[in-house]
């Protein structure tokens, strides 16, 4: 299963970052806050985007885009506790 993770909550394009992660199969059975731990680590972990705008995991949450019925598309918020496999698709980009 693999996922594209893209952090976009900022004005500034240039902290703008996406990451495609493949998840180690215990991760599919487990919350979705593994995958926001993983991506604060890497962005943190850039000595540009690290230093500029550091990321606290316990104020973030992931959200994925969903379509209605008339064809729009919104964005709707995972629960940390969420099991992956249960709310994010196989590559599908989350936000």
């Amino acid at each position: 299963m693999k996922v594209l993770i893209h952090y976009e909550d900022n004005d500034d394009s240039d902290l703008h970052k996406s990451l495609k992660i493949t998840l180690p199969k215990s991760w599919k059975t487990g919350p979705t806050s593994k995958l926001i731990g993983q991506f604060v680590e890497t962005y943190n972990g850039n000595e540009t985007l690290g230093t500029a705008n550091p990321l606290d995991e316990a104020s973030l949450h992931l959200a994925i885009r969903r379509s209605d019925d008339g064809g729009n598309s919104h964005l709707v918020d995972l629960a940390s506790d969420a099991v992956v496999l249960d709310v994010i698709p196989d590559r599908a980009d989350v936000y």
